[in-house]
């Protein structure tokens, strides 16, 4: 994907493209495996060129461009005739906001109907273990390298409500002490904060999901 990248620096260096104006946008594409995102003004000879772009690099790198399984999702275009902007475009035209990889992306934070799924998905994990044939170091690393785990993209986007960390840790403390979606009374042997300090503080290393999802999208700061 390197060299597409670069082909569009090159077409937007060379006013090809017309260059993205907000700061927050100033990535053109994302990629993640056969998936891209790109980003583009609403300009017909913009849309034009990067319809070319694609083909010339298909034609290079054997990867071509379903453009028929492209979709078009404006964003603030309002008084803009997309459908002239969109005659040549050859793809369909979907409606912001929309899913991405899994992730909902809009202009606010995602509710609560739609990080419901992500907690489904955590309890759905449980069904399939019998914790209760494992001794507490399985159990811990289960609670790590899977519930944690499968949280770490939402959070690596997005950051959470208290409600959500509440539900995450009541699967993971559940898990850890009792083999259950939930643990009760005497069960919890000690405070769940302690047991979320890094082992050299006596902890067991599990990962405190506040800090952590923080922790995630300050590197793409960092970036």
């Amino acid at each position: 994907m390197e060299p597409l990248q670069r082909l569009l620096e090159l077409a937007t260096l060379h006013q090809v493209i017309s260059p993205l104006k907000l700061h927050a946008a100033q990535l053109r594409v994302s990629f993640y495996a056969e998936d891209a995102a790109l980003f583009v003004n609403p300009k017909k000879e913009g849309i034009s060129a990067i319809q070319h772009i694609l083909h010339l690099f298909g034609n290079a790198s054997g990867l071509h461009t379903s453009i028929h399984k492209c979709v078009a999702y404006p964003v603030a275009c309002n008084n803009i005739d997309l459908s002239e902007i969109l005659q040549d475009f050859g793809g369909s035209q979907g409606s912001f906001a929309c899913r991405y990889l899994g992730l909902p992306l809009g202009y606010r934070k995602p509710r609560m109907v739609e990080v419901q799924p992500l907690l489904d998905k955590l309890a759905g994990r449980l069904q399939g273990w019998v914790g209760k044939l494992m001794n507490r170091t399985g159990m811990l690393t289960l609670v790590n390298v899977v519930l944690t785990a499968t949280a770490a993209y939402f959070l690596s986007a997005f950051p959470v409500d208290k409600w959500f960390i509440k539900k995450v840790d009541k699967l993971r403390r559940g898990f850890l002490w009792a083999a259950e979606e939930e643990a009760k009374g005497g069960k919890c042997m000690v405070n769940w904060r302690k047991i979320c300090a890094p082992r050299r503080f006596g902890g067991l290393g599990i990962k405190d999901i506040q800090n952590f999802g923080r922790a995630l999208r300050l590197r793409w700061e960092w970036l």
